[in-house]
This record gives C-alpha cells, sequence and structure tokens, in this order.
C-alpha cells in the first residue's frame, strides 16, 4: 500500500476555494458509543450510535475579498450550516483521492492569533452539521 504526504489538501466552504490559505486541516469522523448490555451478557455490548464529526482548520489569515476573513466571518454571523468539500490531493477526486463533503457550522474563531513576526493565522472548529459523505467524484 502506498504511503501518503499531505501536501495539497483541498477544502470548498460555503462555495469557497480556501485550499491555499489552509495550513492544517482535521476531518474527526466519530461515532457515539451506545451501550446496550443486558442481563445475562458476559460483557458489554454496543451499538453505532449518531455520528457527531468535526471539522478543524487553521488558516493563513487574509482579509481581502471573497477570503479567509470574510468567508468565515459571513458563515459566522449568518450562524446557518454551509456546504464543505475536502480531500487530501487537490480536486480531482478518485479512487485514490476520496472527497468528504457535507454540511458544517461555526463553533469557534480564532480570528487574530500569532506573535511578532510570525504570519497571521485564523483558526476555525466547525461541527458537521448531519453526516458526512464519501465519494470518488
Amino acid at each position: 500500500m502506498a504511503k501518503v504526504v499531505l501536501t495539497n489538501a483541498y477544502l470548498l466552504l460555503n462555495a469557497v476555494n480556501l485550499s491555499d490559505h489552509v495550513e492544517s486541516i482535521t476531518l474527526d469522523v466519530t461515532s457515539s458509543d451506545v451501550e446496550v448490555t443486558a442481563m445475562g451478557d458476559g460483557g458489554k455490548r454496543h451499538l453505532v450510535g449518531l455520528q457527531d464529526n468535526k471539522l478543524t482548520v487553521t488558516f493563513w489569515q487574509d482579509y481581502a475579498a471573497t477570503n479567509v476573513d470574510q468567508t468565515l466571518k459571513g458563515i459566522w454571523q449568518g450562524g446557518t450550516a454551509v456546504a464543505f468539500k475536502t480531500g487530501g490531493n487537490g480536486a480531482t477526486f478518485s479512487a485514490t483521492n476520496p472527497v468528504y463533503s457535507g454540511s458544517v457550522v461555526l463553533l469557534s474563531m480564532t480570528p487574530v492569533a500569532g506573535k511578532v513576526g510570525d504570519g497571521q493565522q485564523n483558526s476555525v472548529t466547525f461541527a458537521v452539521d448531519g453526516t458526512v459523505t464519501y465519494g470518488t467524484a
């Protein structure tokens, strides 16, 4: 099996391609653990519960029109779910470069971060609204 180095992550957020401003990205896909142990069971029994997925991104801040600050500010102020699409190796999706998509709501944002002389960053955490869809096209 081939190993992969993350060098060209893709992120489309609310129809805006912000890939060239992403410093790091993590899509955490998690389901809750629902215990269903009953009398007589010799050990705990489990079912997969609801998904509770998160998307965390650190951007290099940019205040230009239709870029990081304006896109995130619009999502934050709108207070509603927006579409996202992400993948590990650019925008051409295939069996070897799958796409993950869905809707997200913005939970937290750090629009000003860094120390003197550093590039300014904006770290955000989104909750996935519903489920994450996996695809190859």
